[in-house]
């Protein structure tokens, strides 16, 4: 018997459903269903997370079985923002270079800014100052895009062992976070929304992936736990048959 769940926002919806038994279909293509077997031992993680977060990013997620493996532009940006939302929520795993060269620069020039006498200055100079002080701060210490991608996915490279459906063809992670990257641009600089070639698709899954298997870290689950999740979604291995 399958395992409905439902959401009360002022009414109630029904969002998923859960199995708790293997069954076995005609047609493989045609089940997207989740075995609650897999999900089991870390259920309780994921929900204390979805309770404890009350900005969880959750739009870039289909809602009807047939669009798992569906992808556009805008499913695209939302993948990338839920990606984004996973680094900033663990920054020093995600976010932050552990590049200490320009450190001893970076404090020198901080305490010049702060040594200026701020009473002779009018509004204007205090205010290219202050965003001055802003900007050398971060700088040096958080990724730009393509590395954010490649860092996070060696952070979860352990993860990705027994997952040989996650990059195809003779690509490497810094060739698809390149990509994926300008694919980005290319959609808020110049108005991009013609139909994802195979080869763009088969990029945002990798992001996709990779940003669920981030949120499952978040919620502690060990890494053969997310191995298996992964696997049982989106098909990307194939650990959970062994169940």
């Amino acid at each position: 018997m399958p395992i409905d769940i439902y959401i009360n926002d002022g009414k109630k919806s029904k969002i998923g459903s859960l199995f708790e038994k293997e069954y076995k279909v005609k047609y493989y293509s045609k089940t997207s269903d989740i075995n609650y077997t897999n999900f089991k031992p870390h259920i309780n993680k994921i929900l204390q997370l979805i309770a404890e977060d009350k900005d969880l990013h959750l739009r870039h997620l289909p809602r009807y079985e047939n669009e798992l493996f569906y992808y556009d532009v805008h499913r695209y940006l939302s993948c990338f923002a839920a990606f984004e939302y996973e680094c900033t929520s663990k920054p020093k795993l995600f976010n932050q270079t552990e590049d200490e060269t320009v450190e001893n620069i970076r404090i020198d020039i901080l305490d010049r800014i702060d040594n200026i006498d701020k009473k002779i200055l009018n509004g204007a100079e205090k205010s290219f100052l202050n965003q001055s002080k802003d900007r050398i701060s971060q700088l040096g210490t958080q990724f730009g895009q393509v590395k954010k991608i490649t860092n996070a996915y060696y952070k979860m490279e352990n993860i990705f062992c027994n997952t040989p459906y996650l990059i195809y063809g003779n690509k490497d992670v810094k060739a698809i976070a390149k990509e994926l990257t300008t694919l980005r641009v290319k959609i808020a600089h110049n108005n991009y929304y013609e139909e994802l070639t195979s080869d763009q698709i088969e990029n945002i899954r990798f992001l996709e992936i990779l940003a669920y298997s981030m949120l499952l870290k978040r919620a502690e689950i060990d890494d053969s736990g997310i191995e298996l999740i992964i696997g049982s979604v989106f098909k990307c291995n194939y650990l959970y048959t062994g169940l």
